[in-house]
């Protein structure tokens, strides 16, 4: 079955249109980023997203962001945070539970994005499926004894990244989905599935970012 034969598939079951113009995900002008790089985005995203988590339904407190800040430079990772997730961490401790307070919405943000880490951690084969992203999601499930290494280096012993072939299939459906949300929104329409419009994008915007199509300044871009 083709890719396209198989994005079809999925979007009729979704009930979603399919649009030729989409471009199609391919071999011949994509390539991924590094290995280090993917494991840094993903320690960045993660430690973000367990950060916010803490922040929406716990309470915030100053030594968890420190601790995360420190395990994200033990992975030279502080340079794979988006924009946002700085803001998220750039607080001095002293100051720390009152910015945050006031902060709910970014962190509620961020915990929504975490889509884009589970798909980061299927793309190395630590996950073994995604989470549909549904304007009623719930916020998604990491496993966290993933993250129980001590540095880049024995991280990376447990990858087994996928077959290119299979992440530009997951790409290519996103890409329509991502797209026919778009022409739904254009025509005034419901989104189509339940589909969360803004999580969808984000994840494309992983790919596009994964294939080195984007760059982490691009992430909060409207």
């Amino acid at each position: 079955m083709t890719r396209e034969e198989k994005t079809r598939l999925s979007l009729e079951e979704l009930e979603i249109p399919f649009y030729e113009e989409v471009p199609a995900a391919d071999e011949g002008n994509t390539k991924l980023r590094s290995l280090d790089e993917i494991v840094k985005r993903v320690v960045a995203g993660f430690y973000s997203f367990d950060l916010a988590q803490s922040i929406y339904y716990a309470e915030p407190f100053p030594e968890l962001a420190d601790m995360y800040k420190a395990i994200i430079c033990t992975f030279n990772a502080q340079d794979y945070l988006t924009d946002s997730e700085h803001e998220l961490f750039a607080e001095d401790s002293d100051d720390f539970v009152e910015a945050s307070l006031d902060n709910m919405d970014l962190a509620f943000e961020i915990i929504f994005r975490g889509h884009a880490c589970q798909l980061l951690l299927w793309v190395l084969g630590l996950n073994d499926d995604l989470d549909f992203p549904t304007e009623e999601d719930s916020p998604v499930q990491i496993d966290r004894s993933v993250f129980e290494k001590e540095n880049l280096d024995s991280f990376k012993t447990k990858i087994k990244l996928r077959d290119f072939s299979e992440i530009l299939d997951k790409a290519d459906l996103i890409f329509h989905i991502d797209y026919a949300c778009a022409k739904a929104v254009e025509a005034g329409d419901d989104i189509p599935a339940g589909v969360s419009y803004e999580i969808v994008s984000y994840i494309k915007k992983t790919f596009l970012w994964l294939f080195s199509k984007i760059e982490l300044a691009d992430f909060d871009d409207e």
